[in-house]
């Protein structure tokens, strides 16, 4: 290869390279603030549609039900407690993801041959609920 082509060809394979480094960091600025705006406006307003209902309504043909929400502070201390430790037994003791839980979680679903285990916190069951589909794998994660 003469060196002219090569020295055309270096420029675009950096301009390619900064392109993708600048789209990834786009995207998950994007993301970062989407949440972060949705995060603020779901601590004023409770959703009135979640990804899984909308997922269950196009592809199952499920039909959509409206939601009674209880507060917290209005359900028994005891039933939260509950719902807490069933649901995510060290919510209180991580930062929002367990990713000791997970660990374990994927040596189970390893030694099972399919994913029959899951390793979800209580902050991770909510984004999926309301933003993704009901697949699962570990990425999503």
């Amino acid at each position: 290869m003469p060196d002219k082509e090569k020295n055309r060809l270096r420029p675009l394979w950096k301009k390619c390279l900064i392109w993708t480094v600048w789209s990834v960091l786009f995207f998950h600025g994007f993301v970062i603030l989407t949440g972060a705006v949705f995060a603020v406006a779901y601590k004023f307003i409770n959703p009135p549609y979640s990804a899984f209902m909308l997922y269950r309504m196009v592809f199952d043909d499920q039909k959509i039900y409206q939601n009674k929400f209880v507060p917290v502070n209005k359900l028994p201390r005891s039933v939260s407690r509950m719902l807490v430790s069933v649901e995510d037994g060290n919510f209180y003791t991580h930062c929002g993801i367990d990713f000791k839980a997970i660990e374990t979680a994927r040596k189970r679903n390893e030694k099972a041959g399919y994913n029959k285990f899951g390793g979800s916190t209580i902050t991770q069951q909510l984004v999926k609920t309301l933003f993704l589909v009901p697949d699962k794998f570990l990425v999503r994660k």
